[in-house]
């Protein structure tokens, strides 16, 4: 009989890692974090609202995100 002390891809805050210290499982199967980027694409003559609202969400989302200036607006043809 295999248990599961907490559901399958709930994300672990510091009370489920207590829990988790509590209860000693052997084995906790993770998921690495993500990362993403946001590039920006075209000639730039329109404002780039979608950049902000991504990563707006992404940060809500607690996913790291990383953002390359440096390479202005990247050209997709």
């Amino acid at each position: 009989m295999s248990e599961f002390a907490l559901q399958k891809n709930t994300a672990l805050g510091f009370a489920d890692l207590g829990f988790l210290a509590t209860v000693g499982p052997r084995t906790i199967h993770v998921y690495d974090k993500l990362c993403v980027v946001v590039l920006s694409t075209e000639s730039g003559k329109i404002r780039d609202s979608n950049k902000i609202m991504l990563m707006s969400e992404l940060k809500d989302l607690n996913i790291q995100h990383a953002i390359y200036f440096q390479f202005g607006i990247i050209d997709n043809t």
